[in-house]
């Protein structure tokens, strides 16, 4: 099984990309990735086009077929971290700017 890890985050600046950028892209990948596992689902492991093999086949590709599951399941994770922090980044700027125009009449 992939373990999962901490993903390493973007700092959300001006000079960088936009935090609504940064989500629709990394929403974007975790519908592509979710596509691929649902693929990836019908296409496991059935017995019988394995057992004329030998007796270890099946388990063999069940295994490898185990594993890539779980693969796309940690790349969905670490695409999602990515989203909610961009979404959190917008949200926050969206509330100061609103806290700016309720202070000010306007933003600074």
């Amino acid at each position: 099984m992939t373990t999962p890890t901490t993903p390493t985050l973007p700092t959300i600046h001006l000079d960088g990309t936009s935090a609504v950028a940064l989500y629709e892209q990394a929403v974007a990948a975790c519908r592509a990735l979710r596509a691929a596992l649902d693929a990836v689902s019908e296409a496991a492991p059935n017995a019988r086009d394995y057992y004329v093999i030998d007796s270890r086949a099946f388990r063999k590709a069940t295994q490898e077929h185990d594993a890539i599951h779980d693969a796309l399941r940690v790349a969905i994770a670490h695409f999602e971290a990515h989203a909610e922090r961009a979404a959190d980044v917008a949200i926050a700027a969206e509330a100061a700017d609103a806290a700016d125009v309720a202070r000010f009449g306007r933003r600074p």
